[in-house]
């Protein structure tokens, strides 16, 4: 079972310390921070991981709900991976930017973004950490033209508490 939501990256990164890290994209267009609770997350209880996007001027992507079916939504997928399960997905509120190739504003998201992920972790889980991967698909445009879309896997190995 896959869980669809917002935006990610490729990050083979174990989250240690203040449970941040960072990965670019292989265009340098999104950089992704991933920011987890500091002590780790707690077993039997739902925990708020963050995910910060930061998309390169003069990009955007489109939010989740684009205002047209010919426009790429940005997609969030999550594989099932022992001990974790995604409970529930907030999304930002796009901004609504009227460009010169559309004749209504669209939703868009631009500049930094932010979106919390409930994730819980089994009570009896016995590791340390916890895996959390899956798929960030997006295209990536400026008020000229559009990358290809994209599919970036993504890992990140989180600490339990």
């Amino acid at each position: 079972m896959r869980t669809k939501a917002v935006v990610l990256i490729f990050l083979p990164f174990l989250i240690t310390g203040i449970g941040f890290g960072e990965e670019k994209n292989k265009d340098d267009v999104i950089t992704l921070r991933i920011i987890a609770p500091e002590s780790g997350l707690i077993k039997g209880r739902p925990n708020i991981v963050n995910f910060e996007i930061e998309i390169k001027r003069p990009y955007h992507i489109n939010s989740e709900q684009p205002q047209g079916d010919y426009l790429i939504p940005v997609s969030l997928s999550f594989n099932q991976n022992e001990g974790i399960k995604i409970k529930k997905i907030t999304f930002p509120k796009p901004t609504f930017k009227k460009f010169s190739f559309s004749d209504s504003p669209l939703s868009i998201y631009e500049g930094t973004v932010a979106l919390t992920i409930d994730v819980s972790v089994g009570a009896t889980y016995r590791k340390k950490e916890v895996i959390l991967s899956g798929t960030f698909h997006y295209q990536a445009c400026d008020e000229e033209s559009c990358l290809p879309p994209t599919d970036l896997p993504f890992e990140f190995n989180l600490k339990i508490k």
